[in-house]
């Protein structure tokens, strides 16, 4: 008896020594566990070989560092960005555009109280309306009738392209193909052009030869694109085997926007957005050198988004930083207006002159 008493003594002792192993285990993986999350962000990209894939990743490299983590995730369109910003429990920030952030305003899908659930962080690069259309045909008019693809089916190309048509009075028939297979169905003449709302440069465009007689032609600026859109240009410079070397293309665009939720403040997720703003703002030259994207250069941190209000820690940086910031944009602006007095241009058209200026950026 007195043998199974000290075993059983024994065993009790083991157990509660192993029971307070363990528990002191979880608690070192629980403190290491909330650390990890309270420190990494999630960034819902584009799809692969995309601008907005790109451009995610070049966030996560430069701003990742021993107290943050920016992972960028494989996504598929600006569209499903905000879907997955609302509904995934995991994506903290978001890449879309404001004719996105407008249709699903329009259209209640995700709620009535989207201006006040989804706030910004800043406008980034330009996304031009990329118009790629058949030898025989010279502007955009032409295309009345025609067969267009405008990339895959609810994607912010989709969308967008249809809302600059519309604008314009021009009915097609409408088709949804990603890029490269729109650009081969051109070349078998089941395509007459496909449509891009894509920050420049699209690689599915880069890689086409002369020789496919493949080009662009110019989208108008009506009244009625400026609410939601700006004019911008293609050159032969973005894209050397469509255009000529001096050669201009207008055409229309609007900003890249990095989007995220509105929580609560001092909640987890609030904390952590605003820690990524302080890195992300804080970091920006470095997204000015190589090999980062070219087109980080035309990025104005301190625009607005129209409509839509900016993520509080944002605003509070810009406000903290807005001497340095107008001053730093300010010697940039002097730079280009000298180099334009030099070439004898008027700047009378000041919105034509800032979007040179952006271009400017992109280049220096």
């Amino acid at each position: 008896m007195r043998f199974h008493v000290a075993f059983l003594t024994a065993f009790a002792v083991s157990l509660t020594t192993a029971v307070a192993a363990l528990a002191q285990v979880t608690d070192v993986n629980k403190a290491t566990r909330d650390q990890i999350n309270e420190n990494t962000v999630f960034v819902a990209g584009g799809s692969l070989g995309a601008t907005y894939n790109s451009l995610a990743n070049d966030i996560g490299i430069v701003t990742s560092d021993d107290k943050l983590r920016v992972v960028s995730v494989t996504t598929s369109t600006g569209v499903q960005n905000v879907r997955d910003l609302v509904y995934l429990r995991s994506i903290d920030l978001a890449f879309t555009n404001v004719r996105v952030l407008n249709g699903f305003l329009a259209s209640g899908e995700l709620g009535n109280d989207l201006k006040r659930q989804i706030v910004y962080i800043a406008p980034l690069t330009t996304e031009e309306a990329h118009v790629l259309v058949q030898p025989d045909i010279n502007s955009i008019e032409e295309l009345k009738g025609k067969r267009v693809s405008f990339h895959i089916a609810g994607s912010s190309s989709a969308m967008a392209g249809a809302y600059i048509f519309k604008a314009l009075g021009i009915d097609v028939k409408v088709f949804n193909f990603p890029q490269p297979d729109a650009i081969e169905k051109m070349r078998q003449k089941e395509l007459d052009a496909t449509v891009c709302i894509c920050p420049k440069i699209v690689p599915a465009y880069a890689s086409i030869r002369p020789e496919s007689g493949f080009k662009f032609v110019e989208v108008p600026y009506p009244q009625a694109l400026e609410a939601e859109l700006l004019p911008s240009r293609l050159t032969g410079e973005d894209y050397p085997t469509l255009i000529q070397k001096d050669k201009r293309i207008q055409t229309v665009g609007m900003n890249t926007i990095l989007v995220t939720l509105n929580w609560p403040k001092g909640s987890m997720r609030y904390n952590r957005n605003a820690k990524f703003v302080d890195a992300f703002f804080g970091k920006f030259p470095e997204f000015l050198k190589a090999p980062r994207q070219a087109s980080w250069k035309t990025v104005n941190l301190a625009g607005t988004v129209p409509g839509w209000t900016r993520f509080a820690p944002a605003q509070e940086w810009l406000d903290r930083h807005r001497e340095q910031t107008a001053a730093a944009m300010r010697t940039r602006f002097d730079q280009f207006l000298g180099e334009q007095a030099k070439r004898g241009d008027n700047p009378a058209d000041r919105e034509r002159m800032f979007r040179e200026f952006q271009e400017w950026m992109r280049k220096n």
